[in-house]
């Protein structure tokens, strides 16, 4: 593991997009995933190809590169419901399972809506998904190295680690994710072990609502990983706007 977090170092950054270009690459390259390869009915500007929803807008996006090629390794976002009145008064899962939820505790309106958050738009692009050293990238072929291909699994480990550190840094430690079945059984060998929340449903294939608490996930997650984990949180710490953290934190964040 020592082996593949130093090679995950060397070879990818993680990013926040704060930029409006940046943002729009992101939104291109989910159009590309989800509308052109998944075929998913979301809602999108075709003219330039670009998916979209109003969660965008009072979401954190991030993002991690290939250093050596450029290309976008996979993409995410944290959506932070800010109350009535607000672009984003809840989280995107509320709009359409609400009424599946079953579990006692861990529901959405249980939590402040400062409190809480929801991990969406988790997208690897195929070339990234592709174990092969060649890939084709908007017409051009894309050599990889053999020993950068051994690491693309770490992108989706690399993904969540920065989801769970933005969560810190925002403060928001009641976390959401609307996912495939199979993609929580993952996370669960590096330590990440979520609660499913709702029965298995269909929504744009099988789905289910998950739930994770930061503090459990601080205490459970392979300790192997802290190394890795500090230096994407030292990444992204910086670039993160003020707007998103709270003021206690700032001046805390060492503790964090």
């Amino acid at each position: 593991m020592d082996e593949k977090i130093d090679g995950f170092i060397n070879q990818f950054q993680v990013n926040i997009a704060n930029t409006k270009k940046e943002k729009e690459t992101l939104r291109r390259l989910r159009h590309e995933i989800f509308i052109e390869e998944l075929e998913y009915q979301l809602k999108a500007d075709e003219k330039r190809k670009l998916e979209h929803d109003h969660f965008d807008d009072a979401a954190i996006h991030c993002f991690i590169t290939h250093k050596r090629t450029g290309l976008i390794a996979g993409c995410m976002r944290l959506v932070l419901p800010f109350g009535e009145g607000t672009l984003a008064p809840a989280l995107p899962l509320e709009d359409f399972c609400s009424p599946l939820f079953k579990h006692p505790t861990y529901y959405p309106q249980h939590f402040p809506h400062e409190k809480v958050c929801e991990v969406s738009r988790f997208a690897i692009p195929r070339i990234f998904r592709n174990k092969s050293r060649q890939s084709n990238c908007e017409g051009q072929q894309i050599e990889f190295h053999k020993a950068e291909v051994a690491l693309f699994p770490m992108i989706m480990i690399g993904l969540f680690l920065a989801t769970f550190a933005l969560v810190g840094l925002t403060g928001r430690p009641h976390v959401f994710a609307l996912m495939q079945p199979n993609l929580p059984r993952a996370l669960s060998f590096s330590g990440f072990h979520f609660t499913r929340i709702t029965d298995i449903f269909e929504y744009f294939g099988t789905r289910g609502a998950y739930y994770i608490n930061h503090q459990r996930a601080s205490n459970e997650f392979k300790r192997e990983l802290a190394p890795l984990y500090r230096h994407i949180k030292h990444q992204i710490r910086d670039s993160l706007p003020d707007e998103y953290r709270p003021a206690s934190h700032r001046s805390h964040e060492a503790l964090l």
